[in-house]
């Protein structure tokens, strides 16, 4: 299969990307700090010892849609083949009770008019700097465990994010992570025993256990990644998947099945990167994993992309 190409839809604002590539976000009318937004914050970077702080002068919304152009993938073939994997466990697997969704393809979500599921699109920043914490954002609060479960013989959800830490430059040691208190748990709610088989590379390494019916397993302190998500597998269904992305900061979404996504409360104000991800192109932004160069507006910004298979 040849890579899928994506292009925004809206260039809004002129970016400077890292490779020639034209990225667009509006700004709307009214401006709006956000939450703990302060506009008249410096946009410079604040040296903190060996990285440099992003002030924004203010904060923004980001939100927009990614949606599928030219041929849409044969999802009636894909579905076929996935169907034919189910080889065990038939009764749970492909229960009547059990969600469509949990029984078909997983790679592809695709609505009526074209949107695509399951895309993660993130913030990242400029090499050598952090995201300054906004301590009146809730987003930025002590989370939630990032939950992952095993209803029938599918990851549910099948694609998430999660901030398991933050860049604090009074931190010891020598990433200087604060801990947001989320935690990533697999979980087995199945009437049949699973294995949970996960790997995030050298920055979240990898385990194998058995799940039995009931059970559930927290894995190991997570630790951000910008290169590479959390592969989730089971090697008892050999069919299933999942991925979770762990970032330093909330600037993240996962695309609805309609394709639309927002983040709030984005800084504004200084030269940032952009970055998105399906799981079967993998990285879609022309900088791959170090994403493009934008620069965000107070108020709202869209940025729309397309994904065009070939």
């Amino acid at each position: 299969m040849k890579p899928y190409r994506l292009w925004p839809l809206l260039g809004l604002l002129p970016v400077a990307a890292l490779f020639a590539v034209t990225l667009g976000c509006g700004g709307g009318n009214t401006a709006s700090t956000g939450a703990g937004g302060d506009s008249g914050t410096s946009a410079k970077a604040v040296t903190t010892g060996e990285m440099k702080e992003l002030a924004s002068t203010g904060w923004g919304t980001l939100k927009g849609k990614v949606t599928l152009a030219g041929e849409k993938p044969n999802l009636d073939d894909l579905n076929a083949k996935f169907k034919a994997k189910i080889d065990k466990d038939q009764g749970v697997c492909l229960a009547p009770d059990a969600p469509e969704d949990q029984k078909t393809q997983q790679e592809w979500r695709i609505s009526k008019d074209g949107g695509v599921g399951n895309v993660v699109v993130w913030l990242r920043p400029a090499d050598g700097t952090y995201f300054k914490k906004n301590d009146a954002d809730p987003a930025w609060a002590a989370k939630e465990p990032a939950k992952v479960d095993q209803p029938h013989c599918a990851f549910v959800p099948h694609v998430q994010a999660m901030f398991p830490s933050y860049y604090d430059p009074k931190e010891s040691g020598k990433e200087k992570q604060h801990r947001t208190g989320q935690e990533l748990i697999v979980a087995n709610s199945a009437p049949i025993a699973h294995n949970t088989k996960w790997d995030g590379g050298t920055k979240n390494p990898g385990g194998n256990e058995t799940l039995q019916s009931k059970g559930e397993k927290k894995i190991p302190p997570v630790n951000p990644n910008y290169n590479q998500p959390i592969a989730i597998n089971c090697d008892i269904h050999k069919w299933m998947s999942g991925y979770v992305w762990a970032f330093d900061h909330p600037y993240a979404a996962v695309t609805k099945e309609d394709g639309t996504y927002e983040i709030k409360n984005v800084p504004t104000g200084v030269e940032i990167k952009i970055v998105a991800w399906h799981e079967v192109p993998t990285f879609l932004t022309k900088g791959k994993a170090k994403g493009d160069s934008i620069t965000l507006k107070e108020g709202e910004n869209t940025k729309d992309f397309t994904i065009e298979a070939k």
